[in-house]
């Protein structure tokens, strides 16, 4: 249930140990970790796994494309606002699904659902996901989710539910976003789409939605995680946090952010730096021990990261 980051191009002593060993789940990377033997790199990470009898491991990355693109030189080759036809974005979605697959990377943390509302909006300004109006953005998403499962690579719906209305990343600053109702379903519509045509996972942004839960941020948030996104959105896959590093605003360390967000019914809890995977893991570990993570949730996750691992294992 925990991912977390990894320092260097090389994955150190301690990391692997900590992979064996069952405390991580998965490794981000991000373009410092990107050397010139990624594959070795990723192979030795997998190997570790396979050591300790774990099942294999969510190797995930930011490969959206326009602003955020981990792989320089490597697909999208256009930025998913200048896509205007689902077949451009299937096209897209592959290609950068098979580069992935390639290096040994199986879970893109893309593509981006959110319907920017405006030019202000970070979506647009950072030159990530997709343009147009919500059914727009849900079809060509649906489409570039397509391509990249079709090489065997995971889709990452985010950043469930909508940031579009948002001027600064949700990485930066803990921003509150005030909808109406119509608001809400047409941020959602994308959203929809996407878990119904089988996105694999969805994240959990760290933003405030006064009409859905004003006192928490999504990521803590059960009336969003588990009761708008698994019972009225019917959503089967794994559910993940944004990273919990950041922002700020969050509050706490990593091992309580960890446990709020399991808490809401977050499968997996994302952390972008290397050494904050620790204290999330012991942190759960403690509470599942003590019976204040219940063994039925837990049980859940772990079925549902499970079914996730072994068909990406089955499809590469």
């Amino acid at each position: 249930m925990v991912i977390a980051g990894m320092d260097g191009t090389a994955p150190s002593e301690d990391l692997l140990n900590r992979i064996r060993a069952g405390e991580l789940g998965g490794v981000i990377l991000f373009t410092d970790n990107v050397g010139t033997d990624l594959r070795a790199t990723i192979t030795a990470l997998q190997r570790a796994a396979r050591a300790g009898g774990n099942p294999p491991l969510l190797i995930g990355i930011d490969q959206e494309g326009g602003g955020v693109k981990r792989l320089g030189d490597a697909p999208p080759y256009v930025s998913p606002r200048t896509i205007t036809t689902v077949t451009d974005a299937f096209m897209q979605g592959h290609l950068t699904g098979r580069t992935l697959a390639g290096d040994g990377i199986n879970l893109d943390f893309a593509p981006v659902a959110d319907v920017a509302t405006g030019p202000e909006s970070f979506v647009a300004v950072e030159d990530r996901g997709f343009s147009g109006t919500p059914a727009q953005v849900a079809d060509r998403a649906g489409a570039f989710m397509r391509g990249l499962q079709r090489a065997g690579v995971a889709a990452t719906a985010k950043h469930f539910p909508g940031v579009g209305a948002l001027p600064v990343d949700t990485d930066y600053r803990l921003s509150s976003i005030t909808r109406d109702a119509a608001e809400t379903r047409e941020a959602l519509l994308p959203f929809r789409h996407l878990i119904d045509g089988g996105v694999d996972v969805v994240m959990v942004a760290s933003a405030v939605y006064p009409d859905l839960d004003a006192a928490r941020p999504a990521d803590f948030s059960p009336a969003i995680t588990t009761g708008l996104l698994r019972t009225r959105l019917r959503f089967r896959g794994v559910a993940i946090t944004d990273a919990l590093d950041t922002p700020d605003g969050l509050g706490g360390g990593s091992g309580e952010r960890a446990l709020r967000a399991a808490r809401a019914g977050a499968d997996i809890v994302l952390f972008a730096g290397a050494s904050e995977g620790r204290p999330a893991y012991e942190a759960m570990l403690a509470a599942a021990r003590a019976g204040e993570l219940a063994r039925p949730r837990l049980e859940q996750s772990y079925e549902r990261v499970v079914a996730l691992k072994h068909g990406l294992a089955a499809a590469g």
